[in-house]
């Protein structure tokens, strides 16, 4: 069981990363640095309603409009690696999310495979895109049509409502 547990922990991270074409070889950062000045101009642009050229994955949602939905005030966000993260002042209340427009297919098989092999128990979620659970971390994953979504929205008790509020949102604007 705690292998199970453990390998869980480690295939999963690598699985998502590999799906989405943004695993970088030879480094892990598990960490959480502290912003750089340009990332917190960066959202404070964003949380403004203005979006920069540079923002990517930040561009499909301000923070202003996450903080309304989690009913949490955003105090900025990070783009890493392809995902968005967005922080509150709760250390247990972040959003990060992941899209991918290009190759969703290939990031959902990526996505289901590894939950079936890491052995997390999958939580369908209907009336949200074609395809939606839960998976490990309670982490939403969505695809519907040319748009793959992970969400991630925390780390309490409340996970799963937020990632509720936030996912038809921002998949109505990846459809615009």
């Amino acid at each position: 069981m705690l292998m199970q547990a453990i390998r869980l922990f480690m295939v999963i991270p690598l699985v998502l990363c590999a799906a989405c074409g943004q695993a970088e070889q030879g480094t892990t950062d598990v960490s959480n640095p502290p912003p750089t000045t340009a990332a917190t101009e960066a959202a404070s642009d964003d949380a403004e309603g203005g979006t920069s050229s540079e923002a990517g994955a930040c561009s499909h949602i301000t923070d202003a409009e996450i903080g309304e939905a989690i009913s949490k005030t955003v105090s900025r966000h990070e783009e890493n690696s392809g995902q968005c993260t967005h922080y509150t002042d709760d250390p247990v209340v972040i959003v990060t999310l992941n899209v991918d427009t290009e190759n969703a297919e290939s990031s959902w098989q990526g996505v289901t495979s590894g939950n079936s092999l890491a052995g997390a128990e999958t939580n369908k979620v209907e009336g949200l895109g074609q395809e939606t659970f839960f998976g490990a971390r309670d982490i939403l994953y969505v695809k519907d049509g040319d748009i793959f979504m992970s969400l991630e929205a925390g780390f309490d008790t409340e996970t799963r409502e937020r990632a509720r509020k936030l996912a038809p949102m921002i998949l109505a604007k990846l459809k615009r």
